[in-house]
């Protein structure tokens, strides 16, 4: 079966992604998705043009006290009677059954589990930026999202834009990282890419695959023809991204020699 072959750099390395060339999206349409489908409000906003900002939402005490729920909420569904287990060193106690086990429940957290985390999150943004968030009625039912990606693992996603899947076209993406190297592990993100004219992407469509794995999410694999270079946005611990879901981001490598990275992920619908 025939494939395509692509490369991406992120982090000063260079990575192949490869999918079946059936798959590949050929109905481009002449526009700019963001700027048809996304947000009215975001658009005013003052960081619109790079299509993201990191904000100083906690303090290092609060930040170290929503780490130690984190672990304990991965510690209840492992299963763990270890008192001074950290989600740091969560790759320790799994193999990658147990992992599979795991993600599967950390993948649609109830939203109460986290209260305390989203509501500092949302009322910051309220107050500095004038947004709310209301009830996606394309969804079932509002979730988190706990992403663990294990050191020397391919625990990612491919690249891609939230934004295809239209119940997340009027949403704020808010990636908050609990845990792992904040120097080189944070979010791999393309500045600027929500404006970019969809004719020019090259996509597949969803539930395709790469290197051999589904993902829902359509993958990107060009602009312009050419391979992509991701930037990995510093951030530090209590800081909080958030970008429009029309963003290309992902490919997510863990590039810690020895921490896990986690984050708490909501895609809240913007009230508008």
């Amino acid at each position: 079966m025939a494939k395509i072959n692509s490369y991406i750099k992120v982090n000063k390395k260079k990575f192949k992604i490869q999918v079946q060339k059936k798959d590949i999206n050929l109905k481009k349409k002449n526009c700019i998705l963001y700027n048809k489908y996304g947000s009215n409000l975001l658009k005013k906003i003052d960081w619109n043009k790079k299509g993201y900002s990191i904000e100083n939402i906690f303090t290092l005490p609060e930040h170290l006290n929503n780490q130690k729920k984190i672990s304990n909420c991965v510690k209840k569904i492992l299963k763990i009677k270890n008192r001074n287990f950290s989600i740091e060193n969560y790759h320790y106690c799994v193999n990658d059954a147990d992992h599979l086990r795991t993600i599967q429940k950390t993948r649609e957290l109830k939203i109460d589990v986290f209260q305390s985390i989203k509501d500092k999150i949302y009322s910051y943004l309220n107050d500095k930026y004038k947004i709310s968030f209301k009830k996606n009625k394309m969804i079932k039912k509002e979730i988190a999202l706990l992403r663990i990606h294990r050191p020397k693992k391919n625990d990612l996603n491919p690249p891609h834009r939230d934004g295809y899947l239209r119940c997340w076209s009027k949403s704020l993406n808010i990636w908050y990282m609990i845990s792992g190297s904040f120097k080189n592990s944070a979010l791999p993100i393309i500045p600027k890419s929500h404006l970019v004219n969809e004719k020019f992407i090259q996509v597949t469509r969803s539930n395709s695959k790469m290197n051999g794995t589904k993902y829902t999410v359509p993958i990107i694999l060009r602009i312009n023809n050419k391979n992509m270079s991701f930037k990995i946005p510093k951030i530090k611990p209590g800081q909080v991204l958030i970008f429009s879901p029309f963003l290309i981001h992902g490919f997510g490598k863990n590039f810690s020699a020895n921490k896990t990275r986690s984050s708490l992920e909501f895609r809240p619908e913007i009230n508008e």
